[in-house]
């Protein structure tokens, strides 16, 4: 109960999927919310995805909480870097039609 109550002072969410019983299908109104909460969870989970598979993180390398997210971070932002350059190739921002 409590963690609800956490929940809205920080204004979160549940974004967890409903999942159909058997015997039980899903009410129409279950499977739009799955709709919305699986649209953004895609995009959240393909960055996930990539960093896993491209750059190492399926497992720890180090020990300690503090190097783990050091080396998630380090990761991160050179997941971000390389997608910014390769969006700044499609669309160049220093080239100004004014």
């Amino acid at each position: 109960m409590w963690r609800w109550s956490l929940w809205t002072v920080r204004n979160l969410k549940n974004g967890i999927m409903d999942k159909a019983r058997r015997g039980h299908k899903l009410s129409d109104r279950q499977k739009q919310r799955n709709r919305l909460i699986s649209a953004v969870r895609g995009i959240v989970e393909r960055g996930f995805g990539t960093l896993k598979r491209c750059y190492g993180l399926h497992r720890a390398k180090y020990l300690g909480v503090f190097k783990v997210e050091a080396a998630f971070l380090l990761a991160a932002l050179a997941f971000n870097l390389k997608k910014a350059v390769s969006l700044s190739i499609k669309k160049p921002m220093f080239l100004s039609s004014a």
